[in-house]
């Protein structure tokens, strides 16, 4: 895939989607962030030390203060800054650290105001565990060796229950700011931080009212995950992608559409593919989670606007040949299994079927297609197993596909013409 310049995913990070919980999220960033309003790109002109548009200009490296102030579209920022997004406005500001934040700028902050995670009053099986969880935060500004030791038992006690419906239930309806926090802190070890994902990943496995209430209730959590995402894929640490994984997981058990997530969400997905090009079950996931993308709005009743969707997918991935051809590629890899082979194959069905002449199809994959549907069609006339209706059923599919969708619409009324007389 052809790589997009830093400084448009940067520039496109207003668009990040506001916290879900009360309180703004703080963090530091580096020289290199720029904020930009993705409405505003077109408009600027950058001059020497000047970004001038809408009639005005104003310096193109962000002044700081102690005050939050409003980051205008294009600015840079100086490193060692706290960033956070206003509530009210849904912008991102910036301000210098306070005096008490810079004398602990090593310590292991919550991203999440701690007003945002007290536990809940009433006590369930596992507040006990949490309770300590949270007084080794509350009482250690730096977290010794022993301290993680001692919260990695503790979430490792509570994973025992996490895959439990009831139990899975109630740890994130009491816990999950907590373990939200835990999960997107890049101040904490990637082991800890790693424990936290799968203690959510385990909670919603299996369990659509935990889907639902993270869903209903931390919208903007999909959107935290994204760019925690990108952060870990530019880490170059040996375990980041073991909690890369991880982030994945969590956003295919979600309910996930184009419109829930940044506008440079389909950059950092790309990266995430390209820079993991040897890993093949997480380059797996990321595919799983575009065709969970790419598939809502999709013949999901008689009559889709499909004028709608294709603006909507259209605005969110500018290129979807490059999705196009790794669908294809996956798809005919004979180490993926049938159901993976069915999913990346119904998502290339769907954006050839809309997109029609936009999506160009290689002929790697169109030999493929002409081999399978030799040994489905086999398969579907042997009638010495016992049928399988929804194997069945795909077979069909993609043996009709191969001119109806993937090739010419006249050699399938052809062929048909021919079978019937």
């Amino acid at each position: 895939m052809v790589r997009i310049l830093p400084v448009i995913l940067t520039a496109l990070s207003l668009k990040l989607v506001a916290s879900t919980i009360s309180q703004p999220i703080t963090h530091s960033v580096s020289s290199r962030d720029a904020i930009m309003s993705e409405d505003d790109i077109g408009d600027l002109e950058v001059s020497g030390n000047s970004i001038c548009g809408n009639g005005r200009c104003y310096p193109k490296i962000f002044e700081p203060k102690h005050d939050w102030q409003s980051i205008l579209p294009g600015q840079e920022l100086p490193g060692g800054l706290d960033i956070r997004i206003n509530m009210k406005t849904g912008l991102k500001e910036a301000k210098l650290n306070d005096e008490e934040h810079d004398n602990n700028s090593g310590t292991n902050e919550l991203l999440i105001a701690s007003e945002s995670v007290k536990p809940s009053t009433d006590d369930y099986e596992f507040s006990n565990d949490f309770k300590e969880i949270r007084s080794i935060f509350d009482s250690h500004s730096t977290l010794s060796s022993h301290d993680i030791t001692v919260l990695e038992d503790k979430f490792d006690n509570v994973m025992e229950f996490a895959h439990d419906y009831k139990h899975g239930y109630k740890i994130i309806v009491h816990e999950f700011p907590l373990l939200a926090n835990v999960s997107l802190n890049e101040n904490l070890s990637l082991t800890l931080r790693e424990l936290s994902t799968r203690v959510i990943t385990s909670c919603m496995r299996n369990n659509p009212p935990v889907v639902e209430f993270i869903d209903e209730r931390f919208a903007g959590f999909k959107g935290q995950v994204i760019l925690a995402l990108s952060n870990l894929n530019d880490s170059n640490h040996k375990f980041s992608n073991i909690l890369i994984k991880r982030y994945l997981s969590i956003l295919n058990e979600l309910p996930v559409t184009s419109q829930d997530l940044p506008i440079y969400s389909t950059i950092n997905l790309q990266n995430v593919y390209q820079r993991n090009g040897k890993d093949k079950q997480l380059q797996i996931k990321v595919l799983e989670l575009i065709s969970k993308i790419l598939k809502t709005g999709v013949r999901k009743n008689e009559d889709p606007d499909e004028v709608l969707y294709k603006r909507n997918v259209q605005k969110w991935s500018p290129d979807l040949q490059e999705w196009a051809n790794e669908f294809q590629a996956m798809a005919q890899d004979k180490e993926i299994d049938e159901l993976h082979m069915r999913t990346f194959f119904d998502t290339l069905y769907n954006l050839k079927s809309i997109f029609k002449s936009d999506i160009t199809i290689n002929k790697a994959f169109l030999n493929w297609l002409a081999q399978q549907c030799k040994e489905r069609q086999s398969n579907l006339d042997n009638g010495l197993h016992e049928r399988d209706i929804e194997q069945d059923t795909f077979d069909k599919k993609l043996i009709n596909s191969r001119h109806l969708i993937f090739g010419n619409p006249m050699a399938h009324r052809l062929k048909n013409f021919r079978d019937e007389l």
